[in-house]
C-alpha cells in the first residue's frame, strides 16, 4: 500500500478485515521507509499468511527500491496528492513515484486494486486488464458502497447492509472502499469485513475524537499536506455545529511551493463562518506574516488559546507531525 494519504489508515483497515480469515502480519505504525520495510519483514512471523505492507516516499526512486526489497504480489495506491513536493518536485512527479508500484507489479504479473474515484490512477488501470475497481455508487465496478452520512462518523450501505464507523472525514471512505474490495477478493466474509472497519477505531493523532468538558476535538495531527487539509477544511466545514475551531499547524516538505500552498489554505478557512481560526509555524508566518491568526509558535498560540472562548466548541486540530499539535490538548 503507498499513496500520497491515508497509507496507514488504509493499511491498518485492510489488516483488520484480513485478519478476520487469515494470519496477518502488517506495517507497526508508519515504519514504511527503507529501514521500516525491512524491519517489517524481518518480524514476520513464520506462519504468516497475508503481509500488508505501508511503502513511503519521499522521491521518485523509493517506491521501487522498496518494492525491489518487499516483492509485493498485490498493491494499491490510495490517490496521488500534494505530498513531499520538495521531494517530487511536482504533483507529475508525485504521480510517477507512486506508479513504481504498480511498474513492479505489472512486471511480476501481480493483482492491482484501484480506487475509482481518482482519475489518475483510473488512467493507470489501463495496463492492467484484471485491476480491481472499488468506487461509490457504480454498480460496474467490483465493490461499490454509499455514503449515507459523515455526521459525525461516517456511515454507509454495502448491499444493504448498513455499516457504522469510528472515522470521520468522507476522505476516510475510500479507505475504507480498499479494504472492504481487498477483503472481498481473499475471500473474507462480507458480514465479517464490515464488523472489522466498524470495529477499527483511530488512534495515534490520526482523526481521534476527544472529548474535553463541553468540548470535542478532532485530533488529526499525525501529518499533512496540502491535499489532506484541504479535504478536512472542506469536511470540517460541512460539519453542523454552531461554534466551529481550527487549529492548523505547518505543512513541512513542500519546497519552493511552501508560501502559495499555506497562502491558499490560510484563505480556504478564513472563507470558510469558522468561530475561530489559528495557525502555528513559521511556513504560516513566512506566508502571511502579518495575520493576527497567525502565530510563529506554540507558546504564542497557548497564549491566544487561553484567551478566546472556546466553550462549547468543535475544534479541528491538524499539522505536520514535526509541529507536535497534540502538545497542545493540555491548554485547551
Amino acid at each position: 500500500i503507498t499513496g500520497s494519504n491515508g497509507k496507514t489508515t488504509t493499511k491498518e483497515l485492510v489488516s483488520s478485515v484480513l485478519k478476520k480469515k487469515y494470519r496477518t502480519h502488517f506495517t507497526y505504525g508508519n515504519l514504511n521507509n527503507h529501514i521500516g520495510v525491512p524491519l517489517t519483514l524481518l518480524s514476520m512471523p513464520s506462519d504468516t499468511e497475508i503481509a500488508v505492507i505501508e511503502m513511503g516516499a519521499n522521491k521518485i526512486g523509493d517506491i521501487a527500491e522498496l518494492c525491489s526489497i518487499a516483492e509485493p504480489t498485490h498493491g494499491l495506491i490510495t490517490n496521488i496528492g500534494k505530498a513531499h513536493l520538495e521531494g517530487f518536485g511536482s504533483i507529475e512527479g508525485v504521480a510517477k513515484g507512486k506508479s513504481e508500484l504498480f511498474d513492479s507489479l505489472q512486471k511480476s504479473g501481480g493483482q492491482v486494486f484501484i480506487n475509482g474515484m481518482s482519475q489518475q490512477l483510473m488512467a493507470m488501470s489501463s495496463k492492467f486488464p484484471n485491476a480491481l475497481i472499488y468506487s461509490k455508487s457504480d454498480k460496474d465496478v467490483y465493490l461499490f458502497a454509499d455514503l449515507k452520512s459523515t455526521q459525525p462518523f461516517l456511515n454507509f450501505n454495502l448491499n444493504d447492509k448498513i455499516g457504522e464507523t469510528h472515522l470521520v472525514g468522507e476522505y476516510n471512505f475510500d479507505n475504507i472502499l480498499a479494504a472492504l474490495c481487498i477483503g472481498k477478493f481473499f475471500g473474507v466474509d462480507e458480514a465479517k469485513s464490515l464488523e472489522a472497519v466498524c470495529e477499527y477505531i483511530p488512534s495515534n493523532n490520526r482523526s481521534q475524537i476527544i472529548e474535553k468538558g463541553d468540548k470535542k476535538l478532532i485530533l488529526d495531527a499525525y501529518n499533512a499536506n496540502p491535499s489532506s487539509m484541504d479535504g478536512a477544511v472542506k469536511n470540517f466545514a460541512n460539519t453542523p455545529h454552531s461554534k466551529k475551531v481550527v487549529i492548523l499547524g505547518d505543512m513541512f516538505e513542500l519546497g519552493e511551493s511552501a508560501n502559495e500552498e499555506h497562502r491558499n489554505l490560510y484563505h480556504l478557512v478564513m472563507n470558510q463562518e469558522f468561530k475561530h481560526s489559528f495557525f502555528v509555524g513559521k511556513h504560516f508566518k513566512s506566508a502571511i506574516p502579518n495575520s493576527s491568526h497567525i502565530f510563529e509558535t506554540k507558546d504564542e498560540l497557548i497564549k491566544s488559546l487561553k484567551s478566546s472562548d472556546l466553550s462549547g466548541s468543535l475544534i479541528l486540530i491538524k499539522g505536520s507531525r514535526g509541529v507536535g499539535l497534540e502538545t497542545i490538548l493540555e491548554e485547551i
